[in-house]
């Protein structure tokens, strides 16, 4: 993770910990929740507003 940024890391990220929980990668954002997108967010240290773009 560390040769990403911005919204490719929280991205990444996201997709990451969905398909640890989920066995699948999401086929749209709006399968994470929100309060996901804002933990991870502040775990990678990424706004969550750069998904939103």
């Amino acid at each position: 993770m560390a040769n990403k940024s911005g919204t490719t890391r929280l991205g990444f990220s996201l997709s990451l910990k969905f398909f640890e929980l989920e066995g699948r990668f999401p086929d749209a954002l709006e399968e994470v929740p929100s309060v996901a997108v804002e933990y991870v967010a502040g775990l990678v240290k990424v706004p969550a507003a750069v998904l939103q773009g």
